[in-house]
């Protein structure tokens, strides 16, 4: 286990290679490997452990073996396999992974797409207070997937995941409010959203924080606090700041031309 749990990738291997039972349990190590391979995020060692026959009943763990087929960590790609952990531990009310599942749906991975079997995972989740499911709930009614467009709902599920610390959920209100859907146009609050977006290190957030302040939207015009964030952005490769970043310099707007 602690070969496991320090990423020892080659002590792991070896003892495998000894036909060790994973079954195994001392009355010292009572955990699951895989799980806590999978909690680590040991993605090498989660394979290792799959490969050698490990599974898990851990809820949390099986969320991730769906995250490790859906991205192709430490496996092949597979959506399908994907799709069966996430099941797992939706059915068992993860919310984690019922938002997985919504994006799956929403986004036709390993199924045929459909809106309306991502909604109803995206409520399961952010029914279970997943900030990242109530985001996803959000932008469906923002954009009136699998149902009729409503900011008042939209705005009501940002609010929850920006709450929690969400940081699409702040960048999406502060889009709201600085576009007026569905409320007042109010650039003082887009600017605090964009803000704490901003400051967690969004490259969208990031940019449009210089756009305010390159035109004086709710804030005093200042090219240089413009030059900050469109530079943030930019060094994320966000191209809509690196693209403003060369205007402010083609242009002399803050800096010499």
């Amino acid at each position: 286990m602690r070969s496991v749990k320090g990423g020892q990738i080659e002590n792991v291997r070896e003892i495998l290679s000894t036909g060790f039972n994973l079954n195994q349990r001392s009355f010292l190590h009572r955990e699951n490997p895989l799980s806590v391979s999978l909690k680590g995020k040991q993605w090498e060692i989660s394979a290792e452990l799959i490969r050698a026959g490990a599974t898990t009943s851990n809820k949390m763990a099986q969320h991730h073996l769906g995250w490790m087929h859906q991205k192709g960590l430490g496996v092949q790609q597979n959506y399908a396999e994907a799709l069966t952990w996430y099941r797992k531990a939706a059915d068992r009310g993860y919310g984690a992974a019922q938002n997985q599942l919504g994006w799956m749906h929403q986004k036709g991975l390993g199924v045929q797409q459909n809106y309306a079997e991502a909604l109803s995972w995206y409520r399961k989740a952010a029914g279970q207070d997943d900030a990242a499911g109530q985001n996803n709930l959000g932008c469906m009614h923002l954009e009136g997937l699998g149902g009729k467009q409503n900011y008042a709902e939209a705005l009501t599920w940002y609010r929850k995941a920006a709450n929690q610390g969400y940081v699409l959920a702040e960048s999406n209100l502060g889009w709201i409010h600085q576009n007026g859907l569905g409320v007042k146009q109010n650039y003082a609050e887009a600017l605090i959203w964009y803000r704490k977006a901003a400051n967690q290190g969004y490259a969208f957030a990031q940019n449009q924080l210089g756009w305010m302040h390159q035109n004086g939207l709710g804030v005093e015009q200042n090219y240089a606090e413009a030059l900050t964030w469109y530079r943030k952005a930019a060094s994320q490769g966000h191209a809509v700041g690196q693209n403003n970043l060369s205007w402010m310099h083609q242009n002399g707007l803050g800096v010499e031309q």
